[in-house]
C-alpha cells in the first residue's frame, strides 16, 4: 500500500499531517491537484511528475532552491529521444543533484553531486562527508531503481568502469599535489 503525506495548509514550515494518508493502489503518473503530495510507489516516490529514489530525503524535495534538482536541466533532463540523461538520475530516477548545483547552491550538504550514471563527483580531500552513497543511497540497489529503456547507458558495467576512471583520476590528483615539501636537499 502506497503512503501519502500531505503538508498542512496552515504550516508554512514543511510539517505534515499527524495522519499519513494512504491511496489505494491506483497507479497514475499524473500530477497531484495539491502541489504537495510526495507518492509513495514500491519502487520509487513521485512527487511534482517526478520519480526520485525511495531513500531521498522528503525533506530536500519539499524544500529544493529554485533552479535547483528537478528545475536544472543538469540535475534531471529527458532529451528528444526520451532519454533521460540528466546526471542526477538513473533509469528515469532522481537519485541526487548534479556536482553544480551541488556545490554551488547546497555547499555539499545534499552530496558532492553526480556526474552521470551515478558516479558521484567525491573529492580526494573532503572536510564534511556527506556523499550520497555513503548516506542515503548506501542500501540502494541499483539494478532495481528505474527502467533501463529510459536510459540504456545506465547500466552497472558502465557505472562501474566511470568509477574506477574516477579512482584513477583522484589518485594521479592526489600524487601530483604540492605538499610543500622541498625534496631538493
Amino acid at each position: 500500500m502506497n503512503q501519502l503525506y500531505e503538508q498542512s495548509e496552515t504550516d508554512s514550515d514543511t510539517q505534515y499531517d499527524s495522519e499519513p494518508q494512504y491511496d489505494s493502489d491506483t497507479q497514475y503518473d499524473y500530477e497531484p491537484q495539491h502541489e504537495d503530495i510526495i507518492i509513495y510507489r514500491n519502487t520509487y516516490k513521485l512527487y511534482r511528475g517526478h520519480k526520485y529514489v525511495l531513500t531521498f530525503p522528503d525533506e530536500w524535495i519539499l524544500n529544493e532552491m529554485a533552479h535547483t534538482g528537478r528545475q536544472c536541466p543538469n540535475c534531471v533532463n529527458v532529451n528528444a529521444e526520451g532519454i533521460a540523461d540528466g546526471f542526477g538520475m538513473w533509469r528515469g530516477v532522481i537519485i541526487g543533484y548534479c556536482m553544480n548545483c551541488a556545490e554551488h547552491s547546497y555547499r555539499y550538504s545534499r552530496g558532492y553531486g553526480f556526474q552521470g550514471q551515478a558516479v558521484e563527483n567525491i573529492p580526494v580531500v573532503v572536510e564534511i562527508f556527506t556523499a550520497a552513497w555513503y548516506t542515503y543511497l548506501a542500501q540502494i540497489d541499483l539494478n532495481s531503481v528505474g527502467n533501463i529503456e529510459m536510459n540504456p547507458e545506465d547500466t552497472i558495467e558502465n557505472y562501474i568502469d566511470l568509477c574506477e576512471i574516477q579512482e584513477q583520476n583522484a589518485y594521479l590528483e592526489y600524487m601530483n599535489q604540492d605538499d610543500g615539501y622541498d625534496s631538493s636537499f
